[in-house]
């Protein structure tokens, strides 16, 4: 882009007229543009899904605070897409919206089998009001993947979501997690690399791309992709996390340790976070501090889930191999999603020769 100005018209409408007005701004742009812009897209830019404005405010303030991906943010977006929703009862989006945010409370804080299913519900719904709606095969082939481990069924779902909307940044993401969780892995960054290019703003794919980076071996690449993030949101703990992560396996420690207590400042208390640095603790050397993280963990089991991934982790460091292999197979009964990267977690390195770890990833069917 060399800044060059290729449309600009003075277009008047009424603050209340939000719809039309994105309507006539799209229509124009896209016939000044149609030589460039291929007919699929041009489709696209015109469609939305309410004409209700409070319902479409609601939906926006819903994928605010779902943007975060912290608890409190998930929660605060599910009031906003069910009010949305009570606003519209035919919003697409809105269901889309609540199943994307339970999807992700079962990923990172609740039990799966608790809310996960609320997440196909809604996202059975979404495609029942519309099953054209990219949004709604996202939101199905996330419930697919994360939960149901469909493979199949899920691979389908994102390239069909792609396929109805190629500049949908989110499914874009999504594949590549997916390609990722297979072993693809420079296919994978490619796909969340693209869902950046489609959405520079979305944290959420930024913040992904340092997972990617880590999976991938390239622990230089994610620091740098995770501290680059802090510049925009400085309360996600996953860019803490894949910082730590990082150092970790570079042997550094001590910068791990730090950087992950940074997570309780806005994440207190988040099992995940206090099983990575158990796990810190452990290949540090420093096991009477690993097994305070366990005796921790089993505390907070009494007010809140925790995933007993983060168990195996922390045994995983200790070279406790066989209560590793039980609590990830505790984990596997609770469809923690941590599994579906077990194929290529640079944690289990050492442990991928053992037959009962190789059985268990058969299982996956990764």
């Amino acid at each position: 882009m060399d800044g060059h100005v290729i449309w600009t018209k003075e277009i008047n409408k009424p603050a209340n007229q939000i719809f039309a007005l994105q309507d006539e701004i799209a229509r124009n742009v896209a016939v000044k543009l149609e030589p460039q812009v291929p007919d699929k897209i041009q489709r696209q830019v015109v469609q939305h899904n309410t004409e209700n404005t409070e319902a479409y405010r609601l939906y926006l303030k819903g994928r605010f605070f779902w943007n975060q991906q912290t608890e409190e943010g998930l929660n605060k977006s599910i009031e906003y897409f069910n009010r949305a929703i009570t606003e519209d009862p035919n919003y697409v989006l809105a269901y889309c919206g609540v199943s994307d945010a339970y999807n992700s409370m079962g990923s990172y804080y609740s039990a799966p089998n608790a809310v996960m299913p609320k997440a196909r519900e809604f996202a059975t719904k979404a495609l029942a009001l519309d099953d054209e709606s990219a949004d709604a095969h996202f939101s199905m082939a996330s419930v697919l993947y994360w939960y149901d481990w469909d493979w199949p069924r899920a691979e389908r779902e994102m390239k069909r979501a792609i396929e109805l909307a190629p500049n949908h940044g989110l499914a874009h993401n999504l594949y590549g997690d997916y390609l990722m969780s297979i072993g693809r892995d420079e296919e994978g960054i490619a796909e969340v690399k693209r869902a950046i290019e489609l959405d520079p703003l979305a944290h959420f794919s930024s913040c992904d791309l340092g997972w990617q980076f880590y999976h991938a071996r390239q622990y230089e690449k994610a620091i740098a992709q995770a501290r680059q993030n802090f510049d925009t949101v400085q309360n996600c703990p996953f860019d803490y996390l894949y910082v730590g992560q990082s150092l970790e396996q570079t042997g550094n420690y001590q910068a791990a340790a730090t950087e992950l207590d940074k997570i309780q400042l806005f994440a207190k208390d988040w099992s995940l976070g206090l099983a990575e640095k158990g796990y810190t603790y452990a290949a540090a050397g420093q096991r009477t501090k690993a097994e305070q993280t366990l005796v921790k963990l089993a505390g907070l089991q009494k007010s809140q889930y925790v995933d007993p991934y983060g168990f195996a982790i922390v045994h995983l460091g200790l070279g406790n191999k066989d209560k590793t292999l039980a609590w990830l197979e505790k984990a596997v009964e609770a469809k923690s999603p941590f599994l579906l990267f077990l194929k290529n977690e640079p944690k289990f390195d050492t442990f991928r020769e053992d037959p009962r770890f190789q059985d268990l990833v058969r299982r996956m069917r990764l």
